[in-house]
């Protein structure tokens, strides 16, 4: 598989800081990472392949590109965004990323602005035209614990959150849409406009408990 690099990297002051052995390390993991920037831990290849001893200690001159998964394997975080620009589940191409996103849990890591949900051909040729079901925004993964999580912050009980999650689509907030592979996750704009959904949500709450208190 072709994998880009861009030719500016070599002036970025984090990467021409290191040295060699490491600079030829993290063009190895762009190389050998899978579709979705994900990297199973073979240090004993690497440096075979690099000609030059390196550790899992050598992970942290990347800074916050890498991450640990809980898995043992590194994923790096800017891969997906720099490859694909973003990311539909109407492409083929793209089959084999949402495959590894889902087996290495990433959805909720996602940047908003690397999933756009598919659309069919005939949307597809409108789209510039007409926009998406969603208006043409970008969107992100969380799963629906992130929102009891977010939703308990801000003040609503669990009952408030069941029936918001249950009932989300008849409340005129926002629209979920279910992830590809997920139905535990939704799809949203971004997690500006999930607190802002939320806080309105308490807004709506407040005031039928009003009312119901006022006619009791």
């Amino acid at each position: 598989m072709k994998r880009f690099v861009a030719s500016e990297l070599w002036e970025k002051p984090w990467y021409r800081k290191l040295p060699p052995h490491l600079k030829s390390f993290w063009m190895y993991l762009i190389h050998r990472c899978d579709h979705a920037g994900v990297w199973e831990a073979d240090f004993e290849a690497a440096s075979f392949h690099i000609g030059h001893e390196v550790t899992e200690s050598d992970m942290t001159v990347f800074g916050d590109r890498v991450v640990k998964l809980p898995s043992g394997k590194w994923w790096l975080t800017t891969f997906m965004e720099f490859q694909y620009g973003s990311l539909s589940d109407a492409s083929p191409a793209h089959k084999p990323v949402f495959i590894s996103i889902e087996k290495n849990r990433l959805w909720d890591r996602l940047s908003c602005t690397l999933y756009h949900r598919g659309q069919d051909k005939d949307k597809d040729k409108d789209k510039d035209k007409k926009g998406d079901a969603r208006g043409g925004e970008p969107a992100c993964f969380c799963s629906l614990d992130h929102i009891r999580e977010v939703g308990t912050t801000l003040g609503l009980t669990k009952q408030h959150l069941d029936y918001f999650i249950e009932h989300q689509s008849n409340v005129s907030l926002w629209s979920f849409h279910p992830a590809p592979t997920d139905p535990n996750r939704v799809q949203i704009k971004d997690e500006a406009s999930l607190r802002q959904g939320l806080t309105r949500w308490i807004e709506v709450m407040e005031k039928f408990e009003k009312i119901g208190r006022e006619t009791a």
